[in-house]
């Protein structure tokens, strides 16, 4: 994994009810993840080594969106890194190239359901709530 990023979405406490209290809560939080695929061979295996990624890459061709158990479903696509974007990825991790992609996770998603502010169930009364 290179870095995470926050989708852009409204960030704004929403109305929301668990087990009969109500409140605010702030939104989910939706993160997109990059991920480097390397092949990472000795010299001498180096034609092995573009024969390993080349498979991952029919992979992700034929699998564009990974699903889980818990019924989740996140779309992966491929990231074209600019040359000086891909020389700062090598130099952190030692200097050395290898054959590599660059793939997008999207829309994981981190939701607390906490409630942040709490409201009694008021029925029929003119009692203001802040």
């Amino acid at each position: 994994m290179l870095n995470m990023e926050r989708e852009t979405v409204q960030n704004n406490a929403v109305h929301g009810r668990t087990g009969g209290v109500s409140g605010y809560k702030y939104p989910a939080i939706y993160l997109n993840i990059y991920v480097l695929i390397a092949a990472v061979y000795n010299s001498r295996r180096y034609k092995e080594a573009l024969s390993m990624l080349a498979q991952s890459l029919a992979y992700l061709q034929n699998t564009p969106v990974i699903s889980l158990d818990n019924g989740g479903s996140y779309p992966i696509e491929l990231v074209a890194p600019s040359w000086q974007d891909l020389s700062n990825i090598w130099s952190a991790h030692g200097g050395h190239y290898h054959p590599s992609v660059l793939c997008k996770i999207r829309g994981l998603s981190f939701d607390a359901d906490e409630i942040k502010r709490t409201l009694s169930d008021i029925r029929g009364s003119k009692t203001d709530i802040y």
